[in-house]
């Protein structure tokens, strides 16, 4: 089970933090401060890891094994919290048994779903928080100090004596107390050494955001959590588009309500934003992500979208945030134990993630709609989109609306202003060859949905090219053989009546 639940489930530092910070918010603390010397771990690992190369290469031991490799006991990974802490027979009754299950109450139904004074709804269920620990370290030191006592509990868990033995509840956990404190004082610090060389290798930055991203629904005012000294506050991005337009709240949220059948009405907080042109987000963070009770529960994913729809390269700058909060204040559990998705099993979930995918749909098409009416206006100030335009008004009736639609097509993929646009928009303009074109679309690395798209557009104008080729070739052809005609009758000294140049060459660009 200690294998199962949390080494393989918490393997990398940044995800055993999370665990401890949301442990931290329920215990009713007000600010967490971590400290990792990540300079010396870089160093330590560097290190470790050549030594470990080297003795690969000489056949000393099995190249996978490289990944277990532990770091110095002097490098320490510190949280701390000022939270109400633990008695030394919490730590006994609360902390230590793998099978406590966090929200049971003394009913034994899932009701103790709020933190000790009822301030807050809790985080934790399944009373796992606590592993996350081994994912990254060997050793595991929880120092806690409840307000009101002189003393604080410190126990020591270590892996390798957990998994030497036989069984877990035979080994022994000597507590050890430090005495003489101040009553007011209140907390719990864990410290973590030996850490496992591959578990610590995220840059600070991705820890950084690996907590925000978690954690973006609480206030700082709040609940504070701090990194080696720099707060990790939330960072809202700038954003081109918001949907909805109105009737958002305070923090930005508008409301919704998904009816489910059988379960009544469930109210949910939301917003839609895009990113604006050239800042797409990476594949891992495009989508929507669901929060319950303040953390993260599922996500980001584009869960139900169809990857058909009109549009749908706008989800490169979409990030969409849901509140459902009452998705896990249930006495059922709908969130899986990782926290990287709900549990689609049942109907409930099944149709938050519709309703959430319904809502990303209609943020896309309202976004293309924004997207649309901004080119339009751009259009018509860009100089040389008004040279192009006017050029497009010298064209054959016929042919200036896909013209004009080609065009447009191009300013909303790159923008207006953009070097692809000035360098694309004239070449199609230019040039008679539709070749040209969708080569110089490729070097600029425009999208395969956009080079159809335009492709569409030149198929039109070529068809529409075609049948006056055609038309002209015919109104030639039927002169010429009025004309050979004329001349049968006519011919002196044996004549004969040829098909002429220009005939001959409409003859072969509609052949080609």
């Amino acid at each position: 089970m200690l294998e199962a639940l949390g080494i393989n489930m918490y393997t990398t530092l940044g995800k055993c933090l999370v665990e401890f910070v949301a442990n931290a918010y329920d215990s009713e603390a007000h600010n967490v401060t971590i400290t990792i010397p990540h300079e010396d771990i870089e160093a330590a690992r560097t290190k470790v890891r050549q030594a470990a190369k080297a003795e690969v290469a000489a056949g000393l031991r099995d190249r996978f094994t490289v990944l277990l490799d532990t770091l110095p006991n002097d490098l320490k990974v510190v949280i701390e919290d000022d939270g109400h802490g633990m008695s030394w027979k919490d730590v006994e009754s609360k902390f230590l048994p793998l099978n406590r299950k966090r929200r049971e109450g003394a009913d034994g139904t899932e009701s103790n779903i709020k933190s000790e004074t009822g301030k807050r709804f809790v985080m934790g269920r399944k009373g796992l928080g606590k592993l996350a620990g081994f994912g990254a370290a060997e050793n595991v030191e929880v120092r806690t100090k409840r307000q009101g006592e002189t003393f604080a509990t410190i126990i020591t868990l270590q892996d390798s004596k957990l998994k030497g033995a036989a069984n877990v509840t035979d080994v022994d956990i000597p507590a050890t107390y430090e005495e003489g404190l101040d009553p007011k004082e209140q907390g719990t610090r864990i410290t973590l050494s030996g850490l496992k060389s591959d578990a610590v290798k995220e840059r600070l930055e991705t820890l950084e955001e690996t907590i925000r991203e978690a954690f973006q629904a609480l206030r700082p005012e709040d609940f504070l959590v701090t990194l080696n000294e720099t707060p990790l506050v939330p960072q809202p991005p700038e954003y081109e588009f918001i949907y909805p337009a109105g009737g958002l709240d305070e923090r930005g949220y508008a409301s919704s309500i998904l009816t489910i059948e059988d379960i009544g009405d469930v109210p949910l907080k939301y917003f839609v934003g895009f990113r604006p042109r050239g800042q797409h987000l990476p594949a891992r963070k495009r989508g929507a992500r669901i929060y319950c009770n303040n953390r993260l529960a599922a996500g980001p994913s584009l869960f139900k979208l169809p990857t058909g729809m009109h549009n749908f390269h706008a989800t490169d700058y979409l990030e969409c945030v849901v509140e459902a909060d009452e998705f896990d204040r249930a006495g059922i559990d709908l969130i899986n134990t990782n926290r990287t998705q709900l549990r689609e099993d049942n109907e409930a979930v099944r149709a938050l993630l519709e309703h959430v995918s319904q809502l990303m749909k209609a943020a896309i098409a309202s976004h293309s709609l924004f997207r649309d009416k901004q080119t339009s206006e751009k259009l018509k100030t860009d100089p040389t989109a008004q040279v192009l335009s006017r050029i497009i008004d010298t064209l054959p009736r016929k042919t200036r609306k896909p013209a004009g639609k080609l065009l447009h097509a191009l300013a909303n993929e790159h923008g207006v202003d953009s070097p692809a646009f000035q360098e694309l928009a004239p070449a199609f303009i230019n040039s008679v060859n539709a070749t040209e074109v969708l080569v110089k679309l490729i070097e600029a690395r425009t999208r395969p949905e956009t080079i159809e798209k335009v492709a569409e557009h030149l198929r039109e104008l070529s068809e529409i090219e075609r049948i006056d080729v055609l038309k002209l070739y015919r109104g030639r052809r039927d002169g010429s053989r009025r004309s050979k005609s004329s001349g049968r009758r006519a011919r002196t000294s044996g004549a004969r009546g040829v098909l002429s140049a220009s005939c001959t060459t409409c003859w072969k660009r509609t052949r080609g």
